[in-house]
């Protein structure tokens, strides 16, 4: 039978195995964690190789032939083309609540590029949107109708963002208005259970939203 004194060298001793097993397990996580971040900074260092486009040449597409479906949650997501985009951001928005789209993209960024990047632009372009519906509408106004009239839709998207990993959430959280980013990633079409999301447009002089999947945010102060 167990004295007292043993009973508590046990007690110690078990709370010792324990204690080495819980710090065993902590800096399992930390290496993993380590890991895993070396591995989306070298991501991240090849993706913005790859970038082309700039504020002066606008959007860079390749249409896809083969079009590859992945799955999102509960969305299958088809790429059309490969998309390459740098720009000013000029409106944004949040959509915090309900199903469908916003489960796999809850913001909007409207871009700008080229000629329309001044300064003296930036409050002549107002980017309504919808609550309901994901739509926006891209009003022109002052200078930039006097000196572009109608070509001036052809250097501005609104764009509609989806991560594909935890990396472009992270920096899509920290993109504010005034900002210049580059995004790299696919033009795609969605479909869900019981809802359907765009085919994105693949034209940059049309009214239709870009929905892109992100695979690179770059914030170029």
């Amino acid at each position: 039978m167990e004295t007292k004194e043993q009973k508590k060298k046990n007690k110690i001793k078990i709370g010792k195995i324990l204690y080495r097993i819980v710090v065993a397990i902590l800096l399992l996580i930390l290496v993993m964690l380590c890991m895993n971040s070396v591995k989306m900074k070298k991501e991240d260092d090849k993706y913005k190789m790859q970038v082309k486009s700039t504020l002066r040449t606008g959007p860079i597409q390749r249409n896809l032939r083969n079009k590859e479906t992945i799955k999102i949650k509960d969305a299958e997501i088809t790429k059309l083309a490969e998309y390459d985009i740098t720009g000013v951001v000029i409106g944004e928005e949040f959509f915090y609540f309900g199903g469908g789209a916003n489960r796999i993209s809850n913001r909007d960024l409207t871009l700008c590029w080229g000629p329309i990047i001044s300064e003296k632009y930036f409050d002549d372009v107002k980017t309504i949107y919808g609550i309901n519906d994901r739509m926006a509408t891209i009003n022109f106004s002052g200078d930039i109708v006097k000196d572009y009239g109608d070509s001036a839709i052809n250097f501005v998207s609104n764009n509609h963002i989806i991560p594909l990993n935890s990396t472009v959430k992270n920096k899509l959280r920290k993109v504010k208005k005034g900002d210049t980013v580059q995004i790299l990633g696919w033009l795609v079409d969605c479909k869900g259970d019981g809802w359907n999301w765009g085919p994105s447009s693949l034209v940059r002089n049309d009214s239709g939203c870009e929905i892109i999947l992100v695979k690179y945010l770059s914030i170029i102060k």
